[in-house]
Order: structure tokens, then sequence, then C-alpha cells
């Protein structure tokens, strides 16, 4: 998968991989954006999405996409282009699942045609 040019190794038609994604939105949308000065919750929020990519893409991975920690407009271009491939990788999901379905129904007792 590519993400904002950087190649890793990660397929959301991986089940592994999705469940990992899962984990890491989870963790990621328990992270207090409610209490405290302004810039202390950007800062949580940059450390949640440092969270997030190293969680999905494993250590080094945030690194490569993000030089500046703290520059919360790069930390939200790599967050939402996360989802936009997750996105996308749905989109596909249930296209090859109702493909599946159409053709699992050839198979299946009383969709004989005589």
């Amino acid at each position: 998968m590519e993400i904002l040019g950087q190649e890793f190794a990660f397929s959301f038609t991986d089940v592994d991989d999705l469940a990992r994604y899962e984990a890491a939105r989870e963790k990621l949308a328990a992270v207090d954006t409610q209490t405290g000065a302004p810039a202390q919750i950007i800062r949580r929020e940059c450390a949640g999405i440092r969270d997030f990519v190293t969680d999905l893409f494993g250590e080094g991975a945030y690194e490569s996409l993000c030089s500046n920690p703290s520059d919360y407009k790069r930390n939200l271009e790599i967050l939402f282009a996360v989802g936009d491939a997750y996105q996308a990788a749905a989109a596909e999901m249930e296209k090859m699942q109702a493909n599946m379905k159409k053709r699992l129904a050839k198979y299946t007792v009383g969709s004989r045609r005589t």
C-alpha cells in the first residue's frame, strides 16, 4: 500500500492487516481531544496519529511520513491518506463480496436452472 509516496507492506484485503487497522483505529479514537489547552489537545492528537501509524505499518513508518511530529497539518494529511485508502479498499471489498455471492449462488440448492 502506498501512503503519501511511501510504500508499506500492508493490505486492507489481508484480514490480519484489517484487524490491526481496526485495533489501531479504536486506540486512536480513545485519545482525549476534549480537555486541556488547545496545544495540549493537538499534541495528544499528533501522538495518537504517530501511534496509529506505528501500530499499522511498524516501527519507523511514522518517521518516514512525518519529519516534524508537532506539525498538525502533516499529521492530519497522514491520517486522511490512510482513511482514504481504507475507503477505497472497503468499496473494492464490497464488490468482491457481491461477486463472490453471485458466483456461489450457482452452486446452491434451489438455484439450478432447468
